[in-house]
């Protein structure tokens, strides 16, 4: 899997599964992961602003734009499904508990 975001949507799936990966990561960190959800889950592997490409891209993307990232897709998910699990990895854990406060009625599970 390359430093790409990876999303597998499924048209009747009512959960998804979204990774967010730590400061410095990439979609790569939960490869193995991935392979485990059920084909009937969508899967969000997203890769953060300005990670998984050179120092200067990594150096012109903030914090508050990984948060803005996460906070729409956040926003999607909850539209779309009724059931969001997070799987996060450091940093990326600060996003998923943002998200699980926002969206109580449909964050069921963090990791």
């Amino acid at each position: 899997m390359p430093h790409k975001t990876y999303i597998n949507e499924l048209k009747n799936s009512n959960t998804a599964v979204l990774f967010i990966h730590g400061i410095l990561g990439s979609p790569r960190h939960f490869e193995k992961f991935v392979t485990l959800i059920e084909n009937k889950v969508s899967v969000y592997n997203i890769l953060l602003k300005g990670h998984g490409g050179s120092v200067t891209d990594f150096a012109n993307a903030s914090m508050q734009e990984w948060k803005d990232q996460i906070a729409d897709l956040a926003k999607k998910l909850a539209n779309k499904y009724d059931n969001i699990y997070i799987v996060a990895h450091s940093m990326g854990t600060f996003f998923a508990i943002e998200t699980a406060i926002s969206y109580p009625d449909k964050v069921k599970g963090l990791m």
